[in-house]
């Protein structure tokens, strides 16, 4: 606003000065004020200004014509005579080139798509239509009417092209005005273009019916149109207009149209009712406004239902969105929820049954046939779940693979019933990309009983039961009951004080003979993690170790157990050296630090890696057997000793035997403890025996518990035994006496 103000004071002052000056002196002040608008337009189009240069560019160009044009004009005043016919002077200066430019500069205000292109095209026919009809009637008919379109030396022709140019210059600005809304550089640059619209068409009317010097009277006005396009780069470009319902919008989107069209019938109506005579131009252009109109309500109608059907589909899209999982289309958890309460409201019918469904196994799919095979397991077991329930049941996806079953009136009978019927369709393989995918569920079950008011605790109870229920060995539904949840909020707790456990100093290891079959000496021990609670006492792993792999606290411990143990092995070394146990998870096979922390074990406590033995188990290995065998070789060059542990129960053991550096195998309690009962065991027993043997590997029976146990042991020539005949496990002290009776009855002999 400020420039436009110090642009009209100088265009006044321009004004005042043409009236007083010779021409050449007023001639050549335009030619330095579009000197001026090049020179930014140039620099505007160097700098990228609004990321837009090639509109710059144009206008510079543009400019620069008009600006030749100009210099011809003074270069004319200078030599006294015409150089240039005024028909190849005027015709391509500011009309052609001011329009380009007009047009170019409405690109970033078009809007998307055909219809709104569409109706902005027919807002330019009904304007253009509109403003041609009053400048036919006032100087193009005139202008023929007296001299003819051929007669004279052209100059008819650049009156007529001055009048329709600046008529189509007065529409880019309306349209550009109409779709400038919050764009300062659109609207400043629409007003230059209307004033220099209006100095063509006064000039235009003056020089028909007047001999009033045009150059002269309204020089300022043309300074006044340079001005404003030289401040046009001064101001943002934005993409896009303004949306708030404002004034200007009001005006620019709805009346702008229509004021040009008022305008043009009211001054044809007018010049109709003076002469009394209808020019066939004009109703041919009146014809084309008001079909403009009538297209442009019709299009505007269409465009209104359709954005009108669009909202409703997204309505009802996002909708549908926020009260279902996108992936399967099942209910989520929050309107799994408000349906739960509804069910317990009193009075809103039968008992309800709630089955938690997880699925056993979910993780290997994803792990060993990808995410997009996971997606498609999880789609067809929502399939399933939907088509073993009633249309009134509910059946949610609460997240991952946990979902909900919500059975309106059952009871015990018919909800177990239904858990039998789930899990065995559950069992049958999924067809995926890659393969069969085969998974079981485990299903927890409350009966909606005593809920009425805490449909939380609800979910909470079918929750601890489905973990009772994979704690039973999976593939299984248990009923939620007193016990078993008072059982399951004791775990919980233990759960939270096991993050402190470490800190606190409560982990302990207990260690566990190995002894020598043949000469009964201890030879090493197994490394067992025991957790010391202040109120509860001693407690075994299997009580809080899958809490702490759940909550991510098993590499800690791993770790704290390894240096544990080789510190308090250096302290064991005897005569005859004496090997340490430890066990490994899996995750810490995978996780590429086990060869990093068992360096660092054995250089923080100074024992031999010879005398450390690393206890794997299957499922160790099972997921990336390349990656394990480079761990395990990187372990065995440094002298690090691996057992297999559990040796007899995975399907893949004799592979591991032949692909992995294995120094030692651990034959499973189950066959030891059946020596004597089942032949097959004896015989199963005595071959794993035999292929250690044939393989240099050497053999510990573990779960010994008995005399007999351990002479068929010895007889089947099995080397080292560990198990509760010969010690449960011991804390250190204990084991350290253990040990010093043992090297004295071995000295003593």
């Amino acid at each position: 606003m400020r420039y436009a103000v110090v642009a009209a004071t100088a265009a006044a002052l321009y004004q005042a000065a043409a009236l007083v000056l010779p021409e050449v002196f007023t001639q050549a002040g335009l030619c330095a004020a579009l000197a001026g608008a090049l020179v930014a337009y140039t620099l505007a189009a160097m700098r990228r200004q609004s990321g837009r240069r090639w509109l710059w560019t144009v206008g510079a160009v543009g400019l620069t014509l008009w600006l030749g044009s100009n210099v011809l004009m003074l270069a004319g005043l200078l030599a006294g005579r015409e150089l240039v016919p005024a028909v190849v002077v005027a015709l391509p200066t500011m009309m052609t080139f001011v329009c380009a430019f007009g047009a170019l500069l409405m690109l970033p205000t078009a809007p998307a798509g055909w219809a709104g292109k569409l109706r902005m095209t027919l807002d330019g026919v009904q304007i253009s239509t509109a403003l041609l009809m009053p400048g036919w009637i006032l100087a193009v008919e005139p202008a023929l009417h007296d001299a003819g379109p051929l007669a004279g030396d052209g100059r008819q022709w650049v009156t007529i092209s001055y009048t329709i140019g600046s008529l189509a210059v007065l529409a880019v600005a309306l349209l550009l005005f109409s779709g400038a809304q919050g764009q300062p550089a659109l609207g400043l640059f629409s007003g230059a273009l209307s004033l220099a619209a209006c100095y063509n068409l006064a000039a235009t009317y003056l020089e028909i019916n007047s001999g009033i010097d045009v150059d002269r009277a309204l020089a300022g006005l043309l300074v006044l149109v340079v001005l404003l396009i030289a401040g046009t780069p001064r101001l943002p470009l934005a993409s896009g207009g303004d949306a708030t319902w404002s004034p200007r919008t009001i005006v620019g989107g709805w009346v702008m149209p229509y004021l040009p069209a008022i305008a043009g019938l009211t001054i044809s109506l007018a010049h109709v009712l003076g002469t009394g005579t209808i020019d066939l131009v004009v109703v041919v252009l009146t014809a084309l406004m008001v079909g403009a109109i009538l297209a442009r309500q019709a299009l505007t109608l269409w465009m209104t239902s359709r954005l009108t059907a669009e909202l409703t589909e997204q309505r009802q899209r996002l909708a549908h969105q926020a009260a279902h999982d996108p992936l399967t289309g099942l209910a989520n958890r929050s309107v799994f929820a408000e349906r739960l309460a509804a069910a317990l409201t009193p009075g809103s019918g039968g008992t309800p049954a709630l089955l938690m469904v997880d699925l056993d196994g979910f993780k290997t799919v994803n792990d060993t046939l990808g995410h997009a095979a996971g997606d498609t397991l999880l789609v067809a077991v929502s399939e399933r779940l939907c088509a073993l329930t009633r249309a009134g049941d509910t059946v949610a996806r609460l997240g991952g693979d946990e979902f909900a079953v919500l059975v309106t009136e059952s009871s015990a009978e018919e909800a177990a019933g239904l858990a039998d019927r789930l899990l065995a369709e559950l069992t049958l393989p999924v067809r995926v990309d890659g393969g069969d995918a085969a998974v079981g569920a485990s299903i927890g079950i409350t009966l909606g009983v005593g809920y009425d008011d805490d449909p939380g605790r609800m979910l909470r109870d079918a929750d601890l039961a489905l973990y009772a229920a994979k704690a039973d060995g999976k593939g299984r539904y248990r009923f939620a009951d007193a016990e078993m949840i008072a059982e399951s909020l004791h775990r919980m707790e233990l759960d939270g004080e096991l993050r402190n456990a470490l800190v606190r100093g409560e982990l302990k290891i207990h260690y566990q003979p190995v002894v020598d079959l043949d000469t009964g000496r201890v030879t090493g021990a197994e490394a067992l993690l025991r957790w010391q609670h202040p109120q509860r006492g001693l407690l075994p792993p299997a009580m809080f170790l899958p809490a702490a792999e759940a909550n991510g606290l098993l590499p800690d411990i791993d770790r704290w157990v390894l240096h544990q143990a080789c510190r308090q092995a250096v302290g064991w070394q005897g005569e005859h050296g004496f090997s340490v146990s430890v066990n490994v998870t899996a995750g810490h096979v995978l996780s590429g630090r086990l060869v990093h922390d068992v360096r660092e074990a054995l250089d923080g406590s100074g024992l031999a890696a010879n005398k450390l033995v690393l206890e794997l188990t299957e499922t160790s290995l099972l997921y990336d057997l390349d990656g394990a065998a480079v761990t395990l070789t990187e372990l065995a060059d440094m002298g690090v000793r691996v057992a297999l542990d559990d040796f007899g129960t995975g399907y893949a053991s004799l592979s591991y035997l032949q692909n992995l550096p294995i120094h030692a195998i651990k034959i499973d309690r189950s066959f030891v403890q059946r020596l004597g009962d089942d032949s097959t065991s004896s015989a199963v027993t005595q071959a794993l025996v035999n292929l250690a043997e044939t393989l240099g590997i050497s053999q510990i029976a573990e779960g010994v518990e008995t005399p007999d146990q351990l002479d068929r042991l010895r007889g089947l020539q099995c080397a080292f035994g560990q198990g509760f005949f010969f010690s449960s496990p011991l804390p250190p002290e204990e084991l350290t006496r253990v040990l010093a009776d043992d090297r004295a009855a071995a000295g003593s002999s």
